[in-house]
């Protein structure tokens, strides 16, 4: 007897693996190697009726300072539901501070009706937890927001797989949403300095943070080398553009130089000297520094060939203002590149272009990077494509096209 045909497994046909990577099925795990680095087509909250309900699954200094603060000052509609912790006395303090309710268990009815589940805990944990999360809730119809790095090693990677599972999955690169960095990204996306020859990070933008930023000013173009060389390390990215890292890592206290073909470009944070000694000697046609009154923070200054211009600190100032923030300017802009990461689950912006493969990606090239040895283009190009592959593998299994 001749058995029917497998619709779903035909609709997966045919894969033609030639010179562009054709896959005719995957469009509902968006999925797509041509365009590689749009892998995560969003699914956004659209509900416009009731705000979105968001579940914490955390409880340290990263939620306390960041996410709470973030999520109180972001301009969408939102209600937190409840948070959890593997110590609830810490959840429970925590909770009692932001006015939110503390769950003594994970798999609880505030997780199971939450739209938007964050977690921010250790690396190594990230897979139990997701594990959990996928058995006890469909998790289909809800947004994952996960902490980079998203995992911890190579063994724990293959987890990623659950992740596909989720309407959506954000990755929390707060630090390229930092807004000294989406006025430069402005720049370059308008044109102002043409095609990008040379991204340098000077003590500033710690390995996989540094490397999503210098990325997001090129599009997120995959590296085909990397050198170490001293004290710098350098990226090439195959474009013409060379990313060089400048040791050690200062958080801002250094400066970002971009040069391309028609212009170049200085950003210079607060009290950086030999910034400013750069800008001076050379001809910076556009030049970004922090503005302060009395060591406090009121914005950006922007140089142009054309004039200057100023952003206030709004925002900043409004984080701030919150009774249980430290008040410190980085964590400040931590907490502003967050809120970014976070509107990325209402609306579309840099932020929906870094899926969880890209937080991989970077986790894993910088790693190689920092361990002082240099690798070539199959090397980088294998831990991308692994995961998509298997995660896509282990979704299609899981859902029975593979059965």
């Amino acid at each position: 007897m001749q058995t029917k045909p497998n619709n779903r497994l035909a609709q997966c046909l045919p894969i033609t693996f030639n010179s562009k990577i054709k896959l005719s099925w995957l469009s509902r795990l968006k999925f797509n190697l041509k365009a590689r680095m749009q892998e995560n087509g969003r699914i956004l909250f659209r509900d416009l009726k009731d705000p979105a309900k968001v579940f914490l699954v955390g409880s340290g200094n990263r939620i306390h300072q960041n996410f709470l603060p973030a999520l109180h000052r972001i301009n969408q509609p939102i209600e937190i539901t409840g948070i959890y912790s593997r110590t609830f006395q810490h959840a429970r303090e925590l909770a009692d501070g932001w006015g939110i309710d503390a769950q003594q268990k994970l798999e609880s009815p505030a997780l199971e009706n939450a739209d938007i589940i964050i977690i921010s805990i250790t690396a190594q944990s990230v897979p139990e937890v997701l594990k959990r999360i996928q058995n006890f809730t469909d998790t289909s119809n809800k947004i994952l927001i996960v902490d980079t790095p998203v995992f911890a090693g190579l063994k724990t990677v293959f987890s990623s797989y659950i992740l596909r599972r989720f309407a959506n999955v954000i990755v929390t690169e707060d630090y390229m949403n930092f807004p000294q960095f989406k006025h430069i990204r402005d720049i370059i996306e308008k044109g102002g300095l043409g095609q990008i020859k040379t991204i340098q990070l000077n003590h500033i933008g710690y390995r996989y943070h540094g490397l999503a930023l210098a990325r997001s000013l090129l599009g997120f173009p995959l590296i085909k080398s990397v050198s170490y060389q001293g004290d710098e390390i350098h990226y090439d990215t195959g474009t013409g553009c060379e990313i060089i890292v400048n040791e050690p890592y200062q958080k801002l206290n250094g400066y970002l130089y971009v040069k391309g073909e028609k212009g170049t470009l200085l950003y210079c944070p607060k009290k950086y000297l030999d910034s400013m000694l750069l800008a001076s000697e050379g001809a910076v046609d556009y030049l970004l520094t922090e503005q302060y009154e009395n060591d406090v923070f009121t914005g950006f200054k922007l140089m142009t060939p054309t004039g200057s211009n100023h952003f206030s600190a709004d925002l900043f100032n409004r984080i701030q203002s919150l009774v249980f923030f430290a008040k410190d300017d980085f964590n400040t802009f931590k907490t502003m590149g967050l809120i970014e990461v976070i509107s990325s689950a209402f609306s579309y912006n840099i932020n929906s272009r870094y899926g969880f493969v890209n937080g991989l990606y970077d986790n894993y090239v910088s790693n190689l990077a920092y361990g002082r040895r240099t690798f070539g283009l199959p090397v980088l190009k294998i831990p991308y494509y692994a995961v998509k592959v298997l995660s896509v593998l282990n979704a299609l299994r899981g859902s029975g096209a593979l059965s």
